[in-house]
């Protein structure tokens, strides 16, 4: 995973990405009919927990996280723009030589983009 021009390494079977819609359905009283009205996509969220192996690689991604800089975030198909941290991180002490950082990304813009093309996968 690489965001903006970090590479991030996190544990394998940690990542979620998490997709939101918002939509009203409404059901009409005394029949057997309802609607559902789209009202667009809500931001996504990417959830993993991160590995550094450094006192210099924790520094770098807690200034990372940190910062509400707008980034792209890069999987090894597919990325997504406009990505921030959430507001909070919990570091973790190291152990045995490895520190894990649960971290959670918000997709401003929650469209997930092919990596090759640039165009929008959905």
């Amino acid at each position: 995973m690489i965001y903006g021009v970090v590479t991030l390494n996190y544990e394998g079977g940690s990542l979620t990405i998490t997709k939101k819609k918002a939509q009203l359905v409404r059901h009409y009283v005394g029949t057997d009919i309802s609607d559902c009205f789209s009202l667009g996509k809500q931001s996504t969220t990417i959830k993993c927990t991160l590995m550094v192996k450094t006192d210099e690689e924790r520094i770098l991604v807690e200034q990372l996280l940190h910062n509400n800089i707008e980034r792209e975030l890069h999987f090894t198909n597919h990325y997504y723009k406009r990505v921030i941290p959430s507001e909070t991180f919990d570091t973790k002490p190291f152990v045995d030589g490895v520190c894990y950082i649960p971290v959670e990304f918000i997709a401003l813009d929650p469209v997930p983009y092919d990596e090759t093309s640039g165009e929008a996968l959905y």
